[in-house]
């Protein structure tokens, strides 16, 4: 598998895989013709590609306008899959609706992950997140065979980001020395805990990941 961060604002993919692929420069014309190396070399090796785009980046709208990028993804029998992830903002579904206007990204396979972590923590995430699930544009993705779900809160997610390591690293007390606080088996449990309760929801887009 090829990780690639795309993230013009803050490449937080590299930080947690140091050997994630990026483009030489933010620039929109170094992004398009990286994207296209990368994409032609997809296509030769035959791999699996997860690119990260920051939110909010139109870049993706033009490469995909530009080229066409699900139908010639296709037509080299590559498997497009979409991946948003939500917060509790109304706004935050206008980045899905650009790209879901006129198909100009809308692969089948689309997933929208409702991330309860960057809901305000004092709201239930039921409450939290109830405008954006009857939203027009949320309900549009879901007819058309998208599928929700859910990324539980992790109370120590702030944590685990300070040691800059995987959850499985997380859970399994591998943090990194010197950073406080430490990962303990408090912690440890936690994301074990957070791992097996956001497991079972994920199951439903096991088919769309590899």
């Amino acid at each position: 598998m090829i990780l690639a961060d795309v993230d013009r604002t803050n490449q937080g993919l590299r930080r947690f895989f140091p050997d994630a692929v990026s483009p030489p420069n933010a620039s929109d014309a170094s992004v398009r013709e990286w994207m296209a190396a990368l994409i032609e070399r997809q296509i030769k090796e035959r791999s699996t590609v997860c690119i990260d785009f920051g939110g909010g980046d139109l870049i993706i709208k033009q490469i995909a306008r530009q080229i066409g990028l699900v139908e010639f993804l296709t037509e080299y029998d590559i498997e497009p899959v979409a991946i948003h992830c939500i917060g509790a903002d109304i706004d935050d579904l206008a980045y899905m609706q650009d790209v879901e206007q006129d198909g100009v990204f809308a692969p089948r396979y689309t997933a929208v992950v409702i991330n309860e972590g960057v809901a305000p923590g004092h709201r239930d995430p039921t409450d939290a997140f109830r405008d954006v699930l009857a939203h027009p544009v949320m309900r549009e993705v879901v007819r058309r065979g998208a599928v929700i779900v859910t990324l539980k809160r992790l109370d120590a997610m702030h944590i685990v980001d300070r040691h800059e390591v995987s959850f499985l690293d997380a859970a399994a007390m591998n943090g990194r020395e010197g950073i406080e606080p430490p990962i303990g088996p408090w912690i440890a449990t936690e994301v074990k805990r957070w791992l097996r309760g956001n497991a079972a929801d994920f199951a439903a887009v096991d088919h769309m990941l590899p």
